[in-house]
C-alpha cells in the first residue's frame, strides 16, 4: 500500500506556508482509510474550511475521495488510484488536497 494513501497532504499556494499533511485512520484492518469525519483546518490567511478523504488502497484500482466543506457548501472528488483537488475560497485563497498521487517534489 502507498504511504501517500495513508495520509492527506494540504498544499498551500501561500509559499512562506508549510504543507499540512494529516495522517488517515485505519478501519476494516486497513482496507478502509478515512478522516472518520470532516477536519476543520485555519488557512494561513486565517479563513477556516473543513476536509474530508477517505481511500480504498486494497482494491485492484484503489478509490479515493477528497471534499472541501466552505459554508455548508460541499466541493468533493473521487477518483481511482489518486486525485488533487484545486480549491478557492470566497476570500480568493487557494490551496490543493493531494491523495495518493506522488509528492510533487522529492
Amino acid at each position: 500500500m502507498s504511504n501517500n494513501l495513508q495520509q492527506l497532504r494540504i498544499i498551500y499556494s501561500d509559499d512562506q506556508a508549510d504543507d499540512l499533511v494529516i495522517p488517515l485512520h485505519a478501519f476494516e484492518g486497513g482496507n478502509f482509510l478515512s478522516l472518520k469525519d470532516d477536519y476543520p483546518i485555519e488557512l494561513p490567511n486565517g479563513e477556516r474550511v473543513a476536509v474530508y478523504a477517505e481511500a480504498g488502497p486494497h482494491r485492484t484500482v484503489p478509490d479515493v475521495s477528497l471534499s472541501v466543506v466552505e459554508d455548508g457548501r460541499v466541493f468533493g472528488v473521487r477518483a481511482g488510484y489518486g486525485a488533487i483537488l484545486t480549491f478557492t475560497t470566497k476570500g480568493g485563497f487557494e490551496f490543493m488536497l493531494q491523495l495518493g498521487t506522488g509528492a510533487w517534489e522529492e
